[in-house]
């Protein structure tokens, strides 16, 4: 059966290929499934671009929030079908946290690392407030599909709008067959039995956590670093933590280096504070690594009960979890779990969804039906007249859908007090 699609723009940031990220790696891998099966693809980071061309546009990352939104009204402007692939982190549940957690650290190691502060200010984290949401409203409203890579990131997708139009597609992941043995790592870096970790060094993957977690044991830690990285104080504070234990930083390795590495890791660690799902660990696992990662994401969807999991906001939970990963090894069936995720699978299934909007909108031989999103002045008029017009429900369920959109909590404060004030009088 030929297929309904030809030619496919993906859109993303002006520099997904000279800093790339997990969002590189994702369009990278579609594309290449794509081209094998007779499909153009282009890519663009020009919000008004002319699509008029292409059966779907493609745009990655929902928390890019003005470029994204820019991409979709300009797919809408062209009527041509869309979808996003979402990459939607939850950023209230770790992004205020995990910064108060650099400045606790900063102060910790700068003050000779004393423990007893450091507990007493850990404490401050249970009493940080969430963030905001980050996303791209009006793509969110509006995108023919969205393809969040699991369960979890779908509910959380939901909970910021509960009509979007939503598809869990999983990521695929990929491993180079080198014949190459554990010893070539070990024997350039002088470390073996180590707990390995592949990132680069900054906030979100929380590698001082990690430090602290493993401070006074004697197990080496080896953080395979890339050789660069967007937050250098992060990576300073990193090297100057003091620990019991060797630490070694890689930099960048070769295809050899790495691979005999995850050859010659006890385990893998990452404890991120948030990933979608950490493609990382699960190359780890196909590797041959026990698997340590956070719980805070999409992993669990993937690796089920064959990962050892940790809390990130809590040492003492990372440390269990890789003593745990340790000692016990590699759960049965790990590496075959891992492999049960392929990016030929991952294109099969988004060339599929490609299909089926386009054909819905061929049914529906209409324009697409846009949905409008106010900004963040038509927001409070709109309330504001519903309260006048005395429809008091309808005003705060508005308040409700919409609020959480506006990522500047300082422009809405007081109108936000307003709201609570009023939902309370009225018993909502």
């Amino acid at each position: 059966m030929t297929s309904a699609v030809k030619k496919v723009l993906f859109m993303n940031r002006p520099n997904a290929y000279s800093m790339p990220g997990g969002d590189t790696i994702v369009m990278n891998r579609l594309q290449e499934q794509l081209l094998n099966k007779g499909i153009k693809v282009d890519f663009s980071s020009n919000y008004n671009e002319d699509v008029s061309s292409y059966d779907v546009v493609h745009i990655f990352n929902l928390t890019l929030q003005d470029l994204t939104d820019a991409f979709a009204k300009n797919a809408i402007k062209n009527n041509v079908p869309f979808v996003v692939t979402s990459l939607q982190e939850d950023f209230p549940l770790y992004k205020n946290k995990a910064e108060v957690l650099v400045k606790i650290f900063w102060q910790y190691i700068n003050t000779g690392q004393s423990k007893e502060y450091f507990d007493r200010a850990l404490e401050l984290l249970k009493t940080v407030p969430p963030s905001p949401t980050f996303t791209a409203p009006y793509a969110l409203l509006n995108a023919d599909l969205i393809f969040p890579c699991s369960l979890t990131e779908e509910k959380f997708i939901k909970s910021i709008y509960k009509e979007s139009r939503t598809s869990v597609i999983h990521f695929g992941s990929k491993i180079i067959n080198i014949n190459v043995s554990k010893d070539h790592f070990c024997n350039k870096f002088g470390v073996e039995d180590f707990v390995l970790v592949v990132a680069r060094l900054e906030m979100r993957k929380n590698q001082l956590m990690l430090l602290k977690a493993l401070e006074d044991d004697d197990i080496p830690i080896v953080f395979a670093d890339g050789g660069f990285t967007y937050s250098p104080g992060y990576k300073t504070l990193c090297e100057q933590y003091k620990r019991k234990g060797k630490t070694i930083f890689t930099g960048r390795l070769d295809d050899e280096l790495l691979i005999s590495a995850f050859k010659a890791a006890k385990v893998h660690c990452l404890p991120s504070w948030y990933e979608l799902p950490g493609l990382v660990t699960i190359e780890a696992a196909r590797y041959g690594c026990a698997v340590v990662a956070s719980s805070w994401g999409a992993i669990s969807d993937y690796l089920k009960d064959k990962c050892y999991y940790c809390e990130p906001d809590n040492y003492k939970s990372i440390r269990s979890a890789i003593l745990n990963a340790y000692e016990r090894g590699i759960p049965q069936g790990l590496k075959e779990k891992a492999e049960s995720f392929t990016w030929e699978k991952f294109a099969e299934n988004t060339i599929s969804k490609y299909e089926e909007i386009i054909t819905k909108r061929k049914q529906n031989n209409k324009t697409f039906k846009i949905i409008d999103f106010p900004d963040i002045y038509n927001f409070v008029e709109n309330v504001t007249k519903l309260v006048e017009e005395n429809k008091s429900r309808e005003a705060y369920e508005y308040y409700q859908k919409y609020r959480k959109f506006y990522s500047n909590q300082n422009d809405l404060e007081k109108f936000d007090i307003l709201m609570q004030t009023f939902a309370q009088r009225l018993g909502f």
